[in-house]
């Protein structure tokens, strides 16, 4: 189970278009000046990585509480088994405490709402990115700079939306 659970930074972000695509549609060019000039693909990728980021951290809490339930309950049974209860339920009492400190941090921080607020924001961004990218003959820089005030100010302040 926890050699699926990655660990560490991950691996290169992946470019939003590909890296021919100046030479393959010379017309967009204009366009993905102003992308670039905006660093729409830049805040796309910042979002993303805090997303994954707070993923990974709500996917640790979960394993911590999980193994920690498991450890409570192995003691429990320890108790029934053993001659001398005391150790087991002593062990029992910090496993149980240890265990619900770990879920009572995992909600107070949380990771979920983080992860689902800033996937939420990359998406719109990317969403953003590939609606001024096709329309060729409309789209104004001005308003898409205003577009990605709206989605990118709240965090760019310190504050997750």
């Amino acid at each position: 189970m926890l050699w699926r659970l990655p660990f560490g930074r991950g691996s290169e972000p992946w470019p939003l278009v590909a890296a021919d695509v100046r030479e393959r549609f010379p017309l967009l060019g204009p366009r993905l000046d102003a992308l670039e000039e905006l660093q729409v693909e830049r805040l796309f990728h910042e979002r993303d990585r805090q997303a994954l980021s707070a993923q990974r951290r709500y996917r640790r809490f979960q394993l911590l509480v999980i193994f920690g339930s498991a450890l409570t309950s192995f003691f429990g049974a320890l108790q029934l088994v053993t001659d001398d209860p005391r150790f087991a339920g002593i062990a029992i009492a910090v496993a149980g405490f240890g265990t619900s400190t770990m879920a009572r941090v995992q909600r107070t921080s949380g990771p979920l709402t983080e992860y689902v607020q800033g996937r939420s924001q990359a998406e719109k961004l990317r969403s953003l990115f590939f609606r001024y990218l096709c329309a060729a003959d409309r789209g104004d820089p001005r308003s898409l700079e205003a577009d990605i005030a709206t989605i990118s100010y709240p965090i760019d302040r310190g504050r997750v939306r």
